[in-house]
């Protein structure tokens, strides 16, 4: 409340650092894939699942999917 007295302007936000202890290890090898994807016609690029399912079948990660949708799209953007 004093801090809404003392100025009409509010705070900056602080920034949040996500923390991902199970996707970690595997931030390089999902930044390979979607590097070489560039490559490829559009048609052929990994999705979100399918970078999942890899990760499962090749690395044996203990990941969600949407965890794995939510890194995608960071390193997409």
């Amino acid at each position: 409340m004093r801090r809404a007295l003392a100025s009409a302007i509010p705070p900056e936000r602080k920034s949040t650092i996500k923390m991902r202890p199970k996707l970690g290890p595997y931030e390089s090898t999902i930044r390979a894939w979607l590097t070489e994807d560039l490559k490829v016609p559009k048609k052929q690029r990994h999705t979100a699942t399918r970078i999942w399912q890899r990760l499962v079948d090749e690395c044996g990660a203990d990941v969600s999917v949407s965890a794995v949708r939510v890194m995608v799209r960071e390193l997409r953007s």
